[in-house]
């Protein structure tokens, strides 16, 4: 009888174990594979809208794109803030104007057509933006001609700028901020520019996470069952 005993307690401590492992290995798998919650694979929807963005790289308040198929052009300023919006119905050239003074920074085309618009009319000229996908203080840029270049933080302040004259060749030009980190560069008057570089700033690793505390079943049912087959010992030395 107590052979029996044994064998149950040391069979449920290795189902407890077994049940204690990391839980979600296979789900995600059938995630990854695309399997839907009840099998088979997921569906796509019926109707599709392709959405394309461009951004506007000077101040301008009236943008123009060729378009395809049937949806909508949206604009937003440089803080996001979403200026206007007009509908298109067939393919051709779109255009959207900003009512206010504030120019437009990014315009967004949502189409039901997979053909992404052409021909952007920004009517920038030599006045060009440059967004900086993270967090720097030295941006460089090789320009020609005559101009300068000035550099906003995220709120749109300058923090700096350079001027640079006559420039036959292509000479690279840089802007530093001390303090904040520049968002975007503005390049005024150069005749062409190629070759933005910048340098990210190191990235402050997170704190270790607060680590993780085991459930109660999870501690108690394997201490039950060791103190059980010690309780069995015992009795048996006994």
């Amino acid at each position: 009888m107590r052979n029996i005993i044994i064998g149950i307690l040391l069979t449920a401590l290795l189902l407890i174990t077994a049940a204690s492992a990391a839980p979600g290995d296979e789900d995600e798998e059938l995630a990854v594979a695309g399997i839907g919650e009840f099998g088979g694979s997921s569906v796509a929807p019926m109707c599709t809208t392709y959405t394309y963005p461009f951004d506007i790289k000077c101040d301008t308040n009236h943008v123009c794109i060729t378009v395809y198929g049937k949806g909508s052009i949206t604009a937003y300023s440089a803080s996001g803030t979403l200026l206007n919006t007009v509908s298109f119905n067939r393919g051709g050239e779109a255009c959207i104007t900003s009512p206010a003074a504030t120019p437009i920074a990014r315009i967004v085309v949502s189409s039901d057509s997979s053909t992404r618009p052409r021909n952007l009319k920004d009517n920038c000229g030599t006045n060009k933006w440059f967004p900086i996908n993270c967090e720097t203080n030295t941006v460089c840029i090789e320009v020609r001609g005559s101009g300068s270049i000035l550099a906003y933080d995220t709120n749109g302040n300058i923090i700096d700028s350079q001027q640079f004259t006559n420039c036959q060749r292509y000479t690279n030009v840089c802007v530093t901020s001390d303090n904040a980190p520049i968002a975007r560069i503005k390049v005024v008057g150069a005749s062409a520019t190629r070759n933005l570089t910048y340098e990210c700033n190191p990235v402050t690793p997170d704190p270790d996470p607060t680590p993780e505390i085991p459930e109660f079943p999870t501690i108690a049912l394997p201490m039950a069952a060791i103190l059980g087959l010690a309780f069995v010992f015992m009795r048996r030395k006994n």
